[in-house]
């Protein structure tokens, strides 16, 4: 099976848990590789130096005081195969999670507090595989 390649940008906070899930579950190790980053631009640099791959993407709601929705749409413009799947908090404008829904520029939203059982769950469905439920 073809590896799923995940980049993700997520706050220091949660850091940890979604490192954790993606280090130390072999399976996680068999069926992903994931590329880290911790500001925008990195995303931009991932996707740009391998265009057709198809990437997936899990990225907060606030990146360094930027919000995370206007770049959410431009590069799901610039690269609409790019699967998204968005960490939610109450920091975010009920709009903007509502528009990102109903046009579809995010797979799916991972509300906080969440567990790592939510994690692995909206992450195998992001990358497209049955749900564990």
């Amino acid at each position: 099976m073809e590896k799923k390649h995940i980049i993700v940008c997520v706050r220091r906070d949660i850091d940890p848990v979604v490192r954790d899930f993606f280090s130390n579950e072999r399976k996680a190790r068999e069926i992903f590789e994931v590329f880290y980053c911790d500001a925008l631009r990195q995303i931009r640099s991932r996707l740009a130096r391998s265009p057709k791959t198809p990437f997936h993407l899990i990225i907060d709601t606030v990146l360094s005081h930027e919000p995370a929705a206007p770049f959410i749409k431009e590069v799901r413009s610039e690269y609409p195969a790019l699967k998204v799947m968005l960490i939610g908090s109450s920091e975010m404008k009920k709009e903007d999670l509502v528009e990102l829904i109903q046009t579809k520029a995010v797979r799916a939203v991972l509300m906080r507090p969440f567990t790592q059982n939510d994690l692995i769950e909206k992450t195998l469905v992001l990358c497209g595989f049955q749900s564990v439920k």
